[in-house]
């Protein structure tokens, strides 16, 4: 079931993985600011759903949508490298030396893809893999054409999950630079305001609107701070690598057992 959310970001020209993976992180670098001008200049409360329409109209939205996804993108090439050098963890995953994965579905998913990729043979041992420079090649090539047959998002919907959590933690810590200014700037402009209302008018709705705006900012301003890291993004990552390397079981279902045979010892 779509959210009013996912409605009013449809209308806007975003599908569900942009709604959530996109534009849901730059309304949260923006959230705070809205609370303190609601907080500064009250008479803008009263009309601020109209105002987020016309944003939203005059393509803010999409253009804030795009910021958060290029920063996010240049977070991926930091953590992961750029061009040819990137190797995503769907891809290290697989590697020989990797241990992140329990050794039998290793083997069952590395079998998988060499019986399925044209022309595709993984190193059998741990030496040959240190030896193969073109082996991350290998498993990027494998990991890209499992991304090609997992398109379906109605049959591999918790594929589909898993990548739009991973595509909004990346963006996230893409703008946390952002996020940190704006929630920081909410909460000295709330908390002033808090301090003028309490002063001149005591406790009134004005006070516990500039408080409660004070409140939301400082929580929004610990959870860029303390939250959204590299961890953050990491494992989001390696929970969308492991899902769609689990297609392949899926995949496999209707072309008989795969039997794993390649030596994941250490040597």
């Amino acid at each position: 079931m779509q959210t009013l959310g996912q409605v009013h970001g449809m209308a806007l020209g975003f599908d569900s993985y942009d709604f959530r993976a996109r534009l849901q992180p730059a309304l949260f670098v923006l959230f705070p600011a809205f609370l303190a001008v609601a907080a500064a200049f009250p008479v803008f409360y009263s009309f601020g759903t109209g105002l987020i329409a016309l944003v939203g109209a005059c393509g803010v939205t999409f253009f804030m949508a795009q910021v958060v996804r290029n920063r996010g993108k240049a977070v991926e090439d930091d953590l992961y490298g750029r061009g040819a050098q990137k190797v995503l963890p769907s891809a290290a995953i697989l590697r020989l030396s990797d241990t992140r994965l329990d050794n039998m579905s290793k083997a069952r998913y590395r079998a998988f893809l060499e019986s399925s990729v044209p022309g595709m043979k993984f190193p059998e041992t741990l030496k040959q893999e240190q030896e193969d420079a073109t082996a991350d090649e290998k498993y990027q090539s494998a990991c890209r054409w499992l991304l090609q047959q997992t398109r379906d998002k109605d049959r591999f919907y918790l594929l589909n999950k898993e990548v739009t959590n991973y595509g909004f933690r990346r963006n996230l810590y893409g703008a946390r630079t952002y996020g940190l200014f704006v929630a920081s700037g909410a909460v000295i402009v709330s908390s002033w305001m808090a301090f003028l209302y309490w002063n001149t008018s005591g406790l009134n709705g004005l006070f516990v609107q500039s408080a409660f705006a004070t409140l939301v900012a400082t929580v929004c301003l610990w959870s860029w701070w303390k939250m959204v890291d590299r961890d953050f993004v990491t494992k989001g990552a390696e929970n969308y690598a492991r899902e769609l390397l689990g297609c392949c079981d899926q995949l496999h279902a209707k072309s008989g057992a795969i039997t794993g045979t390649c030596d994941l010892s250490v040597r």
